[in-house]
């Protein structure tokens, strides 16, 4: 299921098996009008059997910025927040059980009718499903990949994005087994106090703010976990675990590799870090955030 403002339009697809979702546009004109032109697109393949992908719209800003390409950042992710879309868990790597894949394009200045079209492929070029839709301005396109059978077999993935036609950029991700998911049958707790949770390469040494966020490392990186908190209590504790997640022979999955604990309060940025002995092995690892014991939120990201 996926999240939305409750002034979001709903129209299925019902030829092609695709659900479409676009949340308003934030102007002060005739949003009917608007939005009718937003569904000019249509599908151009049908899924396998057994697919549904979505997309959806978050509302134009009011204050949309003025860069020079129409695609200025696309990723994938586990989640997108229910009204502007932002990416939530950005990631390359999935767990077996995930049963929603997010990619999520970051689109500005595109002009009225620009055509952006996504292809899901398996790892061996396999097209799964396709979608296709015509927006315009500064906004986040949620498009949304689910399964009917509840998961991907494990494996590698891409998804191919198109701009008026042309191919603008390949997202990869991939999909572990069974065996490579997490050894806990825990989920996360949202504790409330946790904003956000970032990957980067580096942090501000003053305000500890993320310095080139990504979830891509390089064998020799050190991995920065960047934790924002907001108004927590005196005495909180937040702890991060870090773990392997499939490194091939280096080590097994699942592999505890280190853990750190602080006690703070208030309003600030936790950087919790981890530095290589030489280098990482190359493969999938992630990170668990607890606080006051309790899972928080996890994060995979990948060294290549």
């Amino acid at each position: 299921m996926i999240r939305h403002s409750p002034s979001v339009l709903r129209r299925s697809l019902l030829a092609f098996g695709f659900i479409a979702l676009f949340a308003p546009l934030a102007l002060a004109c005739d949003v009917s009008a608007v939005i009718n032109a937003a569904l000019g697109g249509t599908p151009t393949a049908a899924p396998l059997p057994t697919q549904v992908p979505i997309a959806t719209l978050a509302p134009l800003p009011t204050n949309a910025p003025q860069p020079a390409n129409v695609v200025t950042n696309a990723v994938m992710a586990q989640d997108a927040s229910a009204n502007t879309f932002d990416p939530i868990g950005i990631t390359n790597s999935f767990p077996a059980n995930q049963s929603i894949f997010h990619a999520v394009v970051t689109i500005a200045n595109a002009p009225d009718n620009t055509s952006f079209k996504v292809v899901w492929r398996d790892s061996a070029n396999n097209q799964m499903a396709s979608y296709q839709l015509s927006s315009s301005g500064s906004r986040n396109l949620d498009f949304t990949f689910k399964p009917n059978a509840g998961t991907l077999p494990a494996g590698n993935y891409q998804v191919e994005l198109y701009v008026n036609g042309a191919l603008n950029q390949t997202l990869k991700f991939s999909v572990a087994s069974a065996a490579q998911a997490q050894p806990t049958t825990r989920s996360p707790q949202p504790s409330g106090v946790i904003a956000s949770v970032t990957m980067a390469e580096d942090a501000k040494a003053d305000t500890k703010e993320p310095i080139n966020p990504t979830v891509v490392f390089k064998p020799s990186s050190t991995f920065h976990a960047i934790v924002a908190i907001q108004n927590a209590p005196a005495n909180t504790k937040f702890g991060a675990t870090w773990y392997t997640v499939d490194v091939g022979s280096a080590a097994p999955p699942n592999n505890k590799i280190d853990s750190t604990e602080l006690t703070t309060d208030g309003s600030r940025n936790i950087d919790f870090t981890l530095q290589p002995n030489t280098t990482w092995p190359v493969g999938t690892y992630r990170v668990e955030i607890t606080v006051n014991g309790v899972l928080d939120t996890v994060k995979t990201f990948s060294v290549q």
